[in-house]
């Protein structure tokens, strides 16, 4: 985010391991997953009301909770403080929110002057194989996150290692909107075609040595293409 010169950013983080503990202990809530899971994201009480009639009180309640369970993770109204009474106290919610405040206290510890960290509860849109701490990044002028991760520890035992891990995404194309980017003109860079090609790698590889070299996709936008580009010339690569 900084090397995109955006300066002022909301680190928002959430834990995936609270509703999954819900969901083992009331397996009723297997059945509406996506629809409390988009309720919650969108906080909206109405239709989460709807679908936690079928379970049980105590899911009901924590589900409901979550909705209001966002704001800073620190001070007097330290927002997971407050879901340490809110919540059901089941060993795994218990463990989420130790190492939810754990990951709360490091970020704050190296924390940028410029970037607010808050946790919503509610936030648990991600991949479906997430089951641990998750993370958004949001910034002004865009209303979604930029930026979405978390971990997804054992997650590759079925491919036959489990073992921690953690990723995130970043959308680039959003970012670049809001951003003052301003890409080299056509006549300072080269142009390279989006193929798999080890002689157009190599060549692409001497000429970023010397300077720069973009990757246009295929067919339109490399062949709108106005400035100097690489280009096959009897089975060898060259600047045309």
């Amino acid at each position: 985010m900084d090397a995109a010169g955006i300066r002022k950013v909301r680190l928002d983080l959430s834990h995936r391991g609270i509703f999954l503990a819900l969901r083992d202990r009331d397996p009723g809530l297997a059945t509406c997953e996506n629809e409390v899971l988009a309720a919650l994201q969108s906080k909206d009480r109405v239709g989460l009301a709807q679908w936690v009639k079928g379970l049980s009180a105590e899911s009901a309640k924590a589900l409901s909770a979550l909705i209001d369970l966002y704001g800073p993770a620190s001070g007097t109204n330290n927002v997971i403080a407050v879901a340490r009474h809110s919540l059901p106290k089941l060993a795994p919610i218990t463990e989420a929110l130790d190492r939810l405040q754990s990951v709360a206290e490091s970020a704050m510890f190296t924390e940028h002057p410029q970037c607010v960290l808050t946790v919503d509860f509610a936030d648990l849109r991600g991949y479906r194989y997430h089951n641990g701490v998750m993370f958004s990044i949001y910034c002004e002028g865009l209303p979604n996150a930029v930026v979405r991760g978390g971990r997804y520890d054992v997650a590759g035992k079925v491919f036959g290692r489990a073992r921690a891990a953690t990723g995130f995404s970043l959308e680039l194309r959003e970012l670049l909107a809001i951003t003052n980017f301003d890409p080299e003109p056509a006549d300072v860079a080269i142009a390279a075609p989006w193929q798999d090609d080890a002689g157009l790698r190599q060549a692409i590889a001497a000429l970023r040595r010397e300077g720069r070299v973009v990757f246009r996709l295929p067919d339109a936008e490399f062949g709108l293409w106005t400035g100097q580009r690489l280009v096959s010339q009897s089975g060898r690569w060259a600047v045309a």
